[in-house]
């Protein structure tokens, strides 16, 4: 797939599951490669973003966070720097169950600013989502603005919303998809 980045966020704390979950064991592998490994065939760039952690945990392309510690907007802005192409595929590390057909589906609709699927309840994958890497500067400035929340970002861009529901009913992707791994009973 041309002109499209693709970044694994792997820079949360993981209070609730107490240890440092991407780097975790899930049937024989690091939890970040499920996502990392279904994904990689679709573009060559592909990369972990890190947020602080100490970036050689991870045995592939890697960046840390240019503003640590602030969440994933801080982790989706330094994911749309590092990246080489205009649009960057963002999935966070806790979903192993993240397809390719997921990605190639929302990289159908290039002119707005971000893709996300959305739930019928309203409720949005923003960390399984593709933004334009144009929207860096407008990013920083909330982080700088101290607005940390996506919802705001939304709020100021053309959003694309493509809804879950008929995606699973067609078969496209699995309902598992978006589920994440939280606590270590999710394992």
């Amino acid at each position: 797939m041309t002109n499209l980045s693709i970044a694994i966020l792997c820079g949360g704390k993981s209070r609730r599951f107490g240890v440092d979950k991407s780097v975790h064991p899930l049937d024989g592998k690091e939890l970040y490669r499920h996502a990392y490994d279904a994904l990689a065939p679709l573009t060559d760039d592909i990369f972990v973003q890190c947020g602080s952690k100490d970036a050689s945990l991870y045995g592939v392309q890697r960046h840390n966070d240019d503003y640590l510690d602030l969440g994933p907007l801080s982790g989706i802005y330094s994911a749309l720097r590092h990246a080489r192409y205009p649009r960057v595929a963002v999935v966070a590390c806790d979903m192993p169950n993240v397809t390719a057909a997921l990605v190639r589906h929302l990289a159908r609709y290039a002119t707005p600013d971000i893709v996300v699927p959305e739930w019928a309840s309203g409720h949005t994958e923003p960390l399984c989502a593709i933004y334009k890497k144009s929207l860096a500067s407008l990013m920083e400035y909330q982080i700088l603005s101290d607005d940390l929340r996506i919802s705001s970002l939304f709020a100021k861009v053309e959003v694309k919303k493509i809804r879950i529901e008929p995606l699973i009913a067609s078969g496209l992707i699995d309902a598992t998809v978006f589920k994440n791994i939280n606590y270590q009973d999710d394992v």
